[in-house]
């Protein structure tokens, strides 16, 4: 008589190593069984990846294993195979084995791959993604995130697979050829064709720093909506590189609601409703801030006893106009292809209407000349 049955006491869960090369890198994948309290022995196991309901909730419900006629062992050496059963995938390990309480199974999943793979380095901003736009003085600094993305393209070994989630670890040979292990992600299910992306990190040596060197607010009311502030503020996002190479950092801004970037010194790409990204290119071994500077008055720097203007004055007779940089005849109400490619200046409007003042300086109420019969602030 055949019997099977889905048991407990026992998970699986896969196990990726990504060995990075200058340009490709070599990925294997591992289905890692551990047994708890199962004891099976010669038996013929199938593994299940995906996300099963399950009848009765549980804290920390296993994948399920159909565990087949059971009968004499024998370790898993061979590679398992692959089937779609409906909206899963199942993986049917060769041959026989054992499993035992304490004893760790492990049977490769696929032949060890090529794979091309970028890697970038990101900056989370620090607004809040919901409320009103606080004012912030201090300068903080956000980690530089160090993400790897493995391309998968159809037409592919790789790529024409899915991948059940899991754990995936990347190491990196040092000077002598030793591996070293340098991050560390968990994935979810992969799709065959989709990309995988992994967060190995925080960078070392690539560093940012971040402060608010502006903050107004002003009254925006009507009979409509009622009571409405618009909240401004300047964001400066400073980028050090202390190594060898060119690399360059996303600068991520995240916020929900209306929002808009009223000036920034780097081309701003808006990702989505919620995301605008600004793409930095940060020399090695540098560390450079330029700041577009919007205004009526000017910026000077002064360095080594030296006093140098940075801003041209624009035309006494064009109302409105905004400082340009020197030597630089456009003027900042565009986007700046050439601005500086190791600085941010990023200025932010929350409830900021589009069509409705952007990219115009506002004039504030300690701004405003005296007037006959008041008193100065």
């Amino acid at each position: 008589m055949r019997l099977g049955y889905f048991t407990t006491g026992a998970s699986w869960q896969a196990s990726y190593q990504v060995v990075l090369g200058p340009e490709d890198a070599r990925v294997s994948g591992m289905a890692v069984l551990p047994s708890e309290s199962l004891r099976a022995e010669d038996a013929e196991i199938q593994l299940l990846a995906g996300s099963v309901s399950r009848a009765v909730p549980e804290a920390r419900a296993p994948r399920p294993m159909l565990m087949d006629r059971v009968s004499a062992a024998k370790a898993v050496s061979e590679i398992a195979t692959e089937q779609k059963v409906g909206e899963f995938h199942l993986y049917s390990l060769p041959g026989k084995s054992s499993l035992l309480p304490g004893l760790t199974t492990s049977v490769a999943l696929f032949q060890p791959a090529q794979v091309r793979y970028e890697k970038n380095y990101v900056v989370h901003g620090e607004v809040p993604y919901w409320g009103f736009l606080p004012q912030q003085g201090e300068e903080t600094q956000p980690p530089v995130e160090v993400i790897y993305t493995l391309k998968r393209p159809r037409k592919t070994d790789f790529g024409d697979r899915p991948l059940p989630g899991g754990v995936a670890r990347l190491y990196q040979p040092d000077s002598a050829g030793g591996l070293q292990l340098v991050g560390e992600a968990t994935l979810n299910h992969t799709a065959a064709g989709n990309d995988l992306k992994l967060n190995a990190g925080t960078a070392f040596d690539i560093t940012a720093k971040r402060i608010q060197t502006n903050y107004s607010t002003r009254r925006d009311s009507t009979k409509a909506r009622g009571v409405h502030t618009v909240a401004t503020a300047d964001y400066k996002v400073t980028l050090k590189n202390a190594t060898d190479s060119v690399v360059t950092v996303d600068v991520q801004e995240e916020r929900a609601g209306e929002w808009s970037v009223v000036q920034s010194s780097v081309p701003a790409d808006k990702v989505s409703s919620t995301i605008t990204r600004f793409r930095v290119k940060v020399s090695a071994r540098g560390e450079t801030v330029r700041i577009g500077h919007v205004g009526d008055s000017r910026a000077y720097l002064i360095r080594d006893g030296v006093c140098r203007q940075l801003t041209e004055d624009h035309a006494g007779d064009v109302e409105h106009a905004i400082t340009r940089f020197a030597g630089d005849p456009r003027p900042l109400m565009r986007p700046r292809r050439d601005a500086s490619e190791q600085g941010l200046l990023l200025r932010e409007a929350d409830g900021q209407r589009p069509g409705r003042g952007q990219g115009r300086p506002r004039r504030g109420a300690g701004d405003e000349p005296d007037r006959p019969g008041r008193n100065a602030a």
